[in-house]
């Protein structure tokens, strides 16, 4: 996921708690990319949420998320 408004050392905690409170995710890293931008990567299961969901609790935070294609 590509995660927004991420500018204090504070945000990565509170996005790792939203994004890993949703069933069927077993862990979560957020890495600061540049000043207030961050990538999520989240590892689930695919037949309990899906990617957007996941997006979603981050934006639900306040610090809207993406589904990141590669």
């Amino acid at each position: 996921l590509d995660v927004q408004n991420v500018g204090y050392i504070t945000c990565v905690p509170i996005v790792e708690r939203a994004i890993g409170s949703v069933a069927g995710v077993s862990s979560v890293e957020v890495v600061e990319e540049e000043l207030g931008l961050a990538v999520a990567t989240v590892i689930y299961d695919d037949e309990l949420v899906a990617p957007e969901a996941l997006a979603q609790a981050s934006t639900n935070a306040g610090y809207p998320a993406v589904v990141r294609t590669n």
